[in-house]
């Protein structure tokens, strides 16, 4: 992802998104974000039940946190970070 394609997605930094884990239906995860629209509301101040988002395919969805981003270098680094730690995980079929 490169800043040019998120400005024409809308995000001009500096930014509040919000970054969220999903796992599909064949249990592989991936991570998505979303541009949390509230911006003057104090970060530790945001409901869990604001974050949520809603995927029509079934996966399952939890948010990994609401970040204040004031580049895209910013934005980048602690994406390819949240992805080295939650992508490689495999879901555990239960015995």
């Amino acid at each position: 992802m490169t800043e040019e394609k998120l400005a024409g997605l809308g995000y001009v930094f500096p930014e509040r998104v919000n970054v969220l884990l999903v796992r599909n239906k064949e249990g592989e995860y991936s991570l998505t974000f979303t541009k949390f629209r509230n911006k003057k509301t104090k970060l530790e101040n945001i409901k869990f039940s604001d974050t949520g988002a809603f995927f029509f395919d079934g996966s399952s969805v939890t948010c990994l946190g609401i970040y204040d981003f004031a580049t895209f270098d910013d934005f980048y680094k602690e994406i390819d970070r949240l992805k080295a730690k939650w992508t490689s995980a495999k879901e555990v079929p239960a015995e």
